[in-house]
């Protein structure tokens, strides 16, 4: 949150986010939900640490927030650059399980971290 704040303009914000079940969801919430015009949840598929979304959104609705909620971080890609302006950012965050699961759908040539031995342990 506070590299948003610091390092990024303002601008039409749209937050991808899926979290662990070990971390800090209502800390994570609350830091970041108010940065963000946009909040779109999803759920990283290759690791069965993830957060349900239903739970992302009980600790959103708490702060009187609302969010869509998509199946899978390609979906949740795709629906984020329909509702960010080109002028926009889009915030994959939450999780190094999302990050990485987005980061195979956008850089081409990049092994997903599930296929990757040493990264599986």
């Amino acid at each position: 949150a506070a590299a948003l704040r610091e390092n990024f303009p303002p601008t039409h914000r749209t937050l991808v986010f899926g979290t662990t079940r070990e971390k800090d969801l209502t800390g994570q919430i609350q830091a970041l939900a108010p940065l963000f015009d946009e909040i779109i949840i999803t759920r990283y598929v290759h690791n069965p640490r993830a957060t349900p979304p239903e739970e992302v959104m009980l600790a959103l609705a708490e702060l009187g927030r609302g969010a869509a909620v998509t199946p899978d971080p390609a979906a949740a890609l795709e629906l984020a650059r329909l509702v960010t302006p080109r002028d926009g950012l889009i915030c994959v965050t939450g999780s190094l399980f999302l990050a990485a699961e987005v980061r195979a759908l956008v850089v081409p040539g990049v092994p997903p971290p599930w296929r990757t031995p040493a990264l599986c342990r």
